[in-house]
């Protein structure tokens, strides 16, 4: 009976290492400016992400990819359009998402050395018709052991969920 507890323990503990190392972690959402008006007062948005990594274009397109993705699943606005397609598109309200840090991994760096993904982003909402910012993010997310494009998509799921319980 005594080896079985141990069997316990040691498995308890393992299963807690490994959900830590496959970087089971949800992404955070630092409010800076609280929000000045609900989001459901908007029914069309302009997505627009820039980055200020060097070598992370391809991140931004993803990244713009997975927001747009994540709010048109969390049906927040009637039409969701990526600043990249559509530049002087007419909406209701831009949303600015600005890479602020980056650290890439693919699956092979995630698998064999356990370095993982890490993303910072920071976002602010503005009023097209009044040219007011009626908000600003930060979501962020890094881990042990997870690509760049799960960061990404976490970071941008965060940050729809965020827009969902606020409108």
């Amino acid at each position: 009976m005594n080896n079985l507890g141990k069997w316990k323990g040691i498995i308890f503990i393992l299963t807690i290492i490994f959900f830590v190392a496959c970087g089971l972690y949800r992404a955070s959402l630092n409010v800076k400016t609280p929000l000045t008006d609900r989001i459901s007062n908007y029914e069309t948005v302009l997505i627009y992400v820039t980055t200020m990594v060097p070598d992370s274009a391809e991140q931004a397109s993803i990244l713009e990819e997975y927001i747009i993705k994540n709010l048109n699943k969390k049906a927040i606005f009637k039409k969701v359009v990526a600043s990249s397609a559509e530049p002087d598109a007419s909406t209701d309200l831009r949303l600015n998402a600005k890479i602020l840090n980056l650290k890439k991994a693919g699956i092979v760096s995630t698998m064999f050395t356990g370095g993982g993904g890490g993303v910072i982003v920071e976002v602010s909402l503005i009023d097209v018709k009044t040219g007011a910012t009626i908000g600003t993010f930060e979501s962020r997310r890094s881990s042990g052991s997870s690509t760049t494009k799960d960061v990404l998509f976490d970071v941008a799921k965060r940050m729809a969920e965020y827009m969902k319980e606020n409108m």
